[in-house]
């Protein structure tokens, strides 16, 4: 049995990080789609409201996406 160092085991990490937050930012995406066409389909308020919950959600998974990606960035000269 072989063990990851640790630099490997950041990496995996990071790559383990990227992929449930960009899945989650597909899936709110994908959500948000759904609903709000199946709410302008059908004419249902409650479903379009929903959509837009969900893209309440969708914001909100950029948002950690993008801050999964800042938190691996090595520090600057100010946090060294």
């Amino acid at each position: 049995m072989t063990t990851l160092g640790a630099e490997d085991n950041e990496e995996k990490q990071r790559d383990t990080e990227s992929r449930v937050s960009q899945l989650g930012l597909v899936a709110d995406t994908a959500l948000m789609i759904a609903k709000g066409g199946a709410g302008f389909t059908s004419g249902s308020s409650a479903l379009t409201a929903d959509a837009l919950h969900s893209g309440a959600d969708m914001l909100s998974s950029a948002v950690v996406y993008y801050c999964v990606g800042q938190a691996h960035e090595p520090p600057d000269k100010t946090y060294r």
